[in-house]
């Protein structure tokens, strides 16, 4: 005999679908509408620090145990409660995906709408190892010694390690020995790499790279001037909000 399924199990459903899909829609737009209009995002940060994220996310791994508790519910009961039991664990299922879509995957399926910023998401997707996007980048002309402000691309992927991308970067002709604003080479931030630091600096050595340094006035002062130019940017986007 067929045993109706639990109603209460499949309301929580709905409602663990329904923020899934909230946290789902608002990652995906910081990844793509905002970064179009504002350039590489620290995803999920402010949405984080509103609070509201938080519980949103709480929802999403809640729902893991929801549809363990589900499948183990339709299995006794020989149901897993029709349409509005199905539809629930459809929908967040297609909410995990689209929140576990690398940044990088959105810039090379929009890739168009991101060329306007082009240098800035080059520079970032190095430093934080997308290879495949610093290479549809490439491919689509972007100076590979364009700097943001923390310096070149190779910059970035030598102060993280990631030496596929330094190897990329270098064989596009990518400037070994260029200065970011701080003064400082990309060997510089090899020797201060998070990862693979010996690596990173042999790669750029065998290459002619050379260890420059800023001094700490220099720092300093481009740092204070970030800063403020920071603060300004804040001020501005506050006021037109």
């Amino acid at each position: 005999m067929t045993r109706s399924f639990p109603r209460w199990l499949q309301l929580i459903g709905v409602v663990v679908a329904t923020l899934s899909v909230l946290l789902a829609a608002r990652l995906a737009w910081e990844q793509t509408v905002w970064s179009w209009e504002r350039g590489p995002q620290m995803v999920g940060f402010s949405l984080m620090h509103s609070g509201l994220g938080i519980l949103l996310l709480l929802a999403v791994w809640a729902g893991l145990v929801w549809v363990v508790v589900t499948l183990l519910v339709g299995v006794k009961y020989r149901s897993i409660g029709g349409q509005l039991t199905v539809w629930p664990l459809i929908v967040y299922g297609l909410a995990w995906v689209v929140m576990t879509i690398p940044y990088g995957l959105w810039q090379r399926i929009f890739i168009d709408r991101f060329m306007p910023r082009a240098g800035e998401f080059f520079t970032y997707d190095a430093a934080i190892g997308e290879l495949k996007a610093v290479e549809a980048f490439l491919q689509r002309g972007v100076d590979v010694n364009v700097q943001d402000r923390n310096g070149t691309a190779l910059h970035g992927a030598a102060v993280e390690g990631h030496l596929e991308v330094m190897a990329l970067l270098i064989s596009h002709g990518a400037d070994v020995n260029a200065i970011n604003a701080y003064g400082d080479s990309p060997l510089a931030n090899a020797m201060e790499a998070r990862r693979n630091a010996p690596e990173a600096q042999a790669v750029l050595t065998k290459h002619g790279a050379r260890l420059i340094r800023g001094t700490k006035e220099h720092r300093d002062k481009v740092i204070a001037e970030q800063v403020r130019k920071d603060i300004e940017e804040t001020d501005k986007r506050m006021r037109n909000q």
